[in-house]
C-alpha cells in the first residue's frame, strides 16, 4: 500500500510538472504569437516575406565649381526632373535617417526570418510591387511623395515652397480644407507624420510613411511607429490612417500625437 501511494505521488508530481512546463512554454510563446498576428493585420503579409523594404532618400551634391557663396550645396531631383535646391543639408537629412532605420529594425526584426531590404528611393521606384516603409519627407525621399499622391490618401500632405525656406514647409490636413489645419516647425518644436496608405497598383501592399518637416520630426515618426504600432493597430486595425506628431527639438522620445 505504501509503495502504491508512493507511485501515485510520483505520477502526480510528474503530471503536474509536465503541465507546468507546457503552460510555461505556451505562456512564453503566446505573447509573441499574438504580436505576430497583430503585425500581420497591421503591416500585411509582406512584413514576413522578402517584399517589405525600408526606403530612404538621397540628395545629390552640387559640384563645387557651380557653388557661389551662400548658394545651395545639395539638390533633390525626382525622376520627372522636378525637384529642389537644398540650402541646409543638415536640416533635411543626416545620420538621423539611419537612426530611424534602426528603430524600425530593432522593433520588428524578431518577427522576420530575413533581414529587411534597404533601398534608396530611386531603387524602390524601379519596382513598386512591395510594401515600403518610407523614411524622410518629400524633399529627401521621392517615394514619400509618391505615397502622399496616392488617391486613397485623404489624410495628410506636405506643402513645400518652390524655393525652400522662403515660406515655411507645413504638414497639412487634407480632410480639413475648410479650416486649413496645418502644422509648421518652430525653434522649439518639430512635427512629423505617420501615414499608412494602400499601394493602389499592388493592393496587397502598403506605403508606411515616417516623415517630418525636419530631421527630428522624421526620426520621431519612425520611433513612434516602432514603439506604438500596437496602439495604432488597436485603433485602426488594417485600415489606412494618418497622424501628426509634435516633438521637442532634439528629443526624439518626446513625440506626442497632436492629430487626430
Amino acid at each position: 500500500m505504501n509503495i502504491m501511494n508512493f507511485l501515485i505521488d510520483i505520477s502526480t508530481e510528474m503530471i503536474a510538472g509536465t503541465i507546468i512546463f507546457i503552460l510555461g512554454f505556451i505562456g512564453a510563446k503566446l505573447p509573441h504569437s499574438v504580436d505576430k498576428y497583430k503585425l500581420r493585420k497591421f503591416f500585411g503579409d509582406a512584413l514576413f516575406k522578402n517584399d517589405c523594404s525600408i526606403v530612404y532618400g538621397m540628395l545629390t551634391k552640387i559640384p563645387d565649381e557651380n557653388i557661389e557663396l551662400k548658394k545651395p550645396l545639395y539638390e533633390k531631383k525626382y525622376h520627372d526632373g522636378k525637384g529642389w535646391k537644398v540650402p541646409l543639408f543638415s536640416t533635411v537629412t543626416s545620420d538621423g535617417l539611419f537612426q530611424s532605420h534602426s528603430y524600425i529594425v530593432q522593433s520588428l526584426a524578431s518577427f522576420r526570418k530575413k533581414s529587411f531590404v534597404i533601398l534608396t528611393d530611386k531603387e524602390a521606384l524601379k519596382n513598386l510591387n512591395s510594401t515600403f516603409i518610407c523614411l524622410g519627407g518629400s524633399i529627401i525621399n521621392e517615394l514619400t511623395q509618391w505615397a502622399i499622391n496616392e488617391k486613397s490618401n485623404e489624410f495628410l500632405k506636405f506643402s513645400i515652397p518652390k524655393i525652400l525656406y522662403e515660406t515655411p514647409i507645413t504638414i497639412d490636413v487634407i480632410s480639413d480644407s475648410t479650416n486649413k489645419l496645418s502644422f509648421k516647425s518652430s525653434a522649439e518644436k518639430d512635427y512629423g507624420m505617420i501615414l499608412k496608405i494602400k499601394n493602389s497598383r499592388f493592393p496587397k501592399h502598403y506605403f508606411f510613411v515616417c516623415a517630418g518637416i525636419r530631421t527630428t520630426g522624421s526620426i520621431s515618426a519612425a520611433w513612434y511607429l516602432s514603439e506604438k504600432w500596437k496602439n495604432l493597430q488597436n485603433e485602426f486595425g488594417n485600415k489606412e490612417f494618418g497622424i501628426v506628431l509634435e516633438v521637442n527639438k532634439g528629443i526624439i522620445t518626446s513625440a506626442t500625437r497632436v492629430y487626430p
